[in-house]
């Protein structure tokens, strides 16, 4: 405890590291974890720091607990200069005063410019929540500055000041080819930054970066007008096929000199907000201000196949919050029929990234019940009531087939199976948590039941 108090530091070179199932915690600047930092007021919870002109290589820190470190100007896991492949996985990082996992580049760690920056590595499966800055509420859970080719994927950040920051903060450096992809952020003070904050003078820019398959959801809490995602100084760089649900008129929002940034792509991205509507919901781009999904589309050209509606989320209620797609959501199979999906992508629970014609829109890849399929073999059969709520009847024409009914729910999970006996089946469904369920019949799936 004190300034420039350390966990774990690491300078040098070194290949082959493993900072496996550990614990930090309390690692504190001041005495008071209140107390706010100045500029030369740090602690190192967790530092990596590559000063050598040979790197730091194959580091893999994975099922760590980071908690309460107060860190003033530093950060609560870092990787900075010369470090060459990473991977940054299932760590649980909370309750830390400033930024939970950052990877660093540009500040003159290493002599050679052209290797100071973590590189080449991946920040997967982690979960990320109240990393708070004391000092500015600037703290994002995952934060890469200066950093190259670098996967963020399948994490969970929630309750930081931001949940992810690709950005440049050395002037004249840049942050290139991030890929951030299938994350679920939500109820954040904003959403996503991208790019250098006080560009071009003043930081360096996000260069050829890629944000795809996310769900932003009801982040913005510290209603500044951040949105989900707010640009700022960055070029070449795209989003596709995210979810941008938002509580506010602010959905996309640009400041900090963002008129400097060019070539950007939108497309396949669905808009929603629960605050506001498709008329009054505002967005920003460089120097535009657009209000209205239509005036935005029309006018920056962006978001040609985006579409503003409820995405049909399982449950939004933040005691019980759930950003699976529910089986009748307007996502599934509606993402970028050309996307070009990786071979090692899956989404955020690590299932397959396309499941059907083509892939869906946001972190979740709709899974449906497994091996079923759409069948129309079963001749008339009926259901109802639908929705239902103690009791569903299943008529089936011909019941001397011996047909096997199933009731799954969106996971594909049998909740209720029964033989049919004759050819109507009263089937209590009082017990199952209210929701959309297939129905198959001999393993086939035929139609959907709404349990209210």
């Amino acid at each position: 405890m004190g300034n420039n108090s350390i966990g774990l530091y690491m300078d040098g070179k070194s290949s082959h590291i493993q900072i496996t199932n550990n614990t930090f915690h309390h690692i504190y600047w001041n005495s008071s974890f209140a107390a706010v930092p100045n500029s030369n007021e740090n602690a190192q919870t967790l530092i990596v720091y590559g000063d050598s002109i040979i790197p730091f290589s194959d580091i893999t820190i994975t099922g760590n607990n980071f908690y309460d470190n107060a860190t003033g100007f530093s950060e609560t896991c870092t990787l900075d200069g010369n470090v060459d492949t990473f991977n940054i996985s299932n760590n649980l990082v909370h309750n830390n005063q400033n930024i939970g996992i950052d990877i660093a580049g540009n500040y003159g760690t290493c002599s050679n410019k052209a290797l100071d920056h973590a590189r080449n590595g991946i920040v997967k499966g982690n979960k990320v929540w109240k990393c708070h800055s004391i000092y500015d509420a600037s703290a994002a859970g995952i934060y890469v500055d200066g950093g190259e080719n670098v996967i963020v994927e399948q994490n969970e950040s929630y309750n930081n000041d931001w949940g992810i920051e690709i950005g440049c903060e050395q002037p004249g450096d840049t942050t290139s080819n991030i890929k951030v992809r299938d994350n679920n952020l939500y109820r954040n003070g904003g959403g996503m930054q991208v790019g250098g904050y006080n560009g071009p003078v003043n930081t360096g820019r996000v260069i050829n970066s890629a944000i795809s398959n996310n769900t932003f959801f009801n982040n913005d809490t510290l209603a500044t007008g951040n949105g989900e995602v707010s640009l700022s100084y960055s070029e070449n760089c795209s989003f596709l096929n995210n979810i941008f649900y938002s509580t506010s008129d602010a959905i996309l929002s640009s400041g900090w000199n963002s008129g400097n940034s060019k070539n950007f792509k939108f497309d396949y991205n669905k808009y929603y907000s629960i605050g506001s509507d498709s008329i009054n919901a505002t967005f920003g781009y460089g120097t535009f201000a657009y209000t209205g999904f239509a005036s935005y589309k029309n006018s920056s050209g962006f978001d040609a196949h985006s579409i503003f509606t409820n995405p049909s989320l399982t449950n939004i209620t933040l005691s019980a919050l759930n950003l699976h797609l529910l089986a009748s959501s307007t996502c599934i199979n509606e993402g970028m029929p050309t996307f070009p999906v990786d071979t090692s992508e899956r989404d955020f629970d690590g299932n397959p990234r396309i499941v059907g014609s083509r892939i869906d829109i946001g972190a979740d890849e709709y899974q449906g019940p497994n091996g079923l399929e759409n069948v129309s073999d079963i001749g008339n059969l009926k259901v109802y009531p639908d929705p239902a709520t103690d009791k569903v009847t299943i008529e089936i024409p011909d019941a001397g087939n011996c047909y096997l009914i199933s009731i799954i729910d969106i996971y594909g999970k049998i909740v209720i199976t029964t033989m049919a006996q004759n050819n109507i089946s009263n089937i209590n469904v009082g017990t199952l948590a209210p929701g959309i369920y297939c129905i198959g019949i001999n393993g086939k799936y035929f139609s959907k039941l709404i349990k209210q």
